[in-house]
């Protein structure tokens, strides 16, 4: 009995102490005051390339961009179609580029393209070349080779102030 007492003790000492509601906020005559509102924040603006339009990646495409790992490695987009690959000490390599949907990917190519995914397509001396967009916003981008799937990864070459 002792120990059934000592349990049943326990338990609403346990309660009284457990979490308690916090007080309502009171102003004047004891009235509760409103909660402050909060202005309406923006969603941030998607970075999938998949939820982006080919033009729209296209835009953000143009620019110069350097590999954040090797900072020798650089690319520079321009709009009328060109990318241009340079590696400091080395020559250059020039491409025409064009943004797709996968939906719209050229058909005898022989890879497999995934209906929702944005595809970066590189047409040069080499050959053409496949990339599947990542992430892309005004400060850079990542792709990953449709040949093997290594990730890419480029940043936007800050201007010297």
């Amino acid at each position: 009995m002792r120990l059934a007492g000592s349990v049943l003790f326990a338990l609403a000492l346990l309660a009284a102490c457990g979490q308690s509601e916090p007080a309502p906020a009171t102003g004047v005559n004891g009235l509760k005051t409103p909660d402050p509102v909060q202005p309406a924040m923006a969603a941030p603006a998607s970075t999938d390339a998949n939820a982006m339009t080919p033009a729209d990646i296209g835009a953000k495409l143009v620019g110069t961009f350097v590999d954040p790992d090797d900072e020798k490695s650089k690319i520079i987009v321009t709009s009328d179609g060109k990318w241009t690959e340079a590696y400091e000490g080395s020559g250059e390599t020039t491409a025409d580029w064009r943004v797709f949907a996968g939906s719209d990917a050229p058909s005898d190519t022989g890879e497999i393209f995934t209906p929702a995914s944005r595809y970066l397509e590189l047409i040069g001396e080499a050959g053409a070349f496949y990339y599947e967009l990542g992430a892309i916003d005004e400060n850079g981008f990542d792709m990953f080779y449709v040949g093997r799937g290594n990730r890419l990864v480029f940043v936007r070459e800050k201007v010297p102030a």
